[in-house]
C-alpha cells in the first residue's frame, strides 16, 4: 500500500508527459494487489475446504472398510429354530432370509462389541453430519432385559455358541423390532454412506459395497 501511495504522488509531480505512464502503473499495481488479496482468500477458503474434504473422504473409507466386515448371528427361538450368519456386505439380505424378515428379534449384552468398530468412526470429529445421524438408527443407549425370549424371540449375537435360559438377552433400546427392521436400518445407513461418496466424488462410484 505504500509502495502505491508514493507512485500516486510521484505522478503528479516531473514531467506531465509521465503522468499517463505513472497511471498506467498505479492501475498495473492495484490489479496486480487486488489478484494477490483475491488469490490469499481463496486459497484460505477452499485450501482449507479441500483438507476437510481429504479428511471426510478417509474416514469414510475406514468406515467403509469396517462396515464390509461385519456380521451377526440369529439364533431362533424354540418355536421355530434356525441359526443364520448375516453378513452385511451382502446386497441381497432381504431376500435370502425373507422367511425370517418378521421375526421379533432380541440381542445378548456383547452386541455392543459388534458395532464397536463402527460406531467408533462415527464419533471420529470428521465423519460427515449426516452419516453421523443416519449412525443412530443403529446406535446401543441400552439392552433392557426380557423373560420368556426363548420362546418367542430370536437372538442376535456375535457367535454361533448355544444360548443357556441364563445368558442376558434383552431389547434394544427397549423398543420391539423384527428381524426385517433391523435389516433395513442397516441398508438406510449404507446407502446414507453411498450417497455421501456419490456426491463428493467426480467419478461414478465402484466398490464392492
Amino acid at each position: 500500500m505504500i509502495i502505491i501511495l508514493l507512485s500516486i504522488l510521484l505522478c503528479f509531480k516531473g514531467d506531465p508527459s509521465n503522468v499517463i505512464s505513472n497511471g498506467t502503473n498505479i492501475v498495473t499495481a492495484i490489479c496486480s494487489l487486488g489478484t494477490l488479496v483475491l488469490a490469499i482468500l481463496l486459497y484460505n477458503k477452499y485450501g482449507i475446504d479441500s483438507k476437510l474434504i481429504e479428511k471426510n473422504t478417509d474416514i469414510v473409507f475406514k468406515l467403509v472398510t469396517e462396515f464390509n466386515k461385519l456380521f451377526f448371528i440369529v439364533e431362533g427361538p424354540k418355536s421355530n429354530i434356525f441359526l443364520l450368519i448375516v453378513r452385511l456386505n451382502n446386497k441381497n439380505l432381504k431376500d435370502i432370509f425373507s422367511e425370517y424378515l418378521s421375526q421379533p428379534i432380541c440381542f445378548t449384552k456383547d452386541y455392543f462389541e459388534i458395532l464397536d468398530p463402527i460406531m467408533s468412526l462415527c464419533n471420529d470429529p470428521f465423519m460427515p453430519p449426516t452419516i453421523v445421524e443416519a449412525s443412530k438408527s443403529l446406535s446401543v443407549d441400552c439392552i433392557v432385559g426380557i423373560e420368556g425370549w426363548q420362546d418367542n424371540y430370536a437372538v442376535i449375537k456375535r457367535d454361533a455358541a448355544k444360548l443357556s435360559d441364563n445368558n442376558f438377552v434383552g431389547l434394544l433400546n427397549e423398543k420391539e423390532i423384527t428381524l426385517g427392521e433391523y435389516i433395513t436400518a442397516f441398508e438406510n445407513f449404507k446407502n446414507v454412506i453411498t450417497l455421501w461418496l456419490k456426491e463428493h466424488s467426480g467419478n461414478s462410484v465402484e466398490m464392492n459395497f
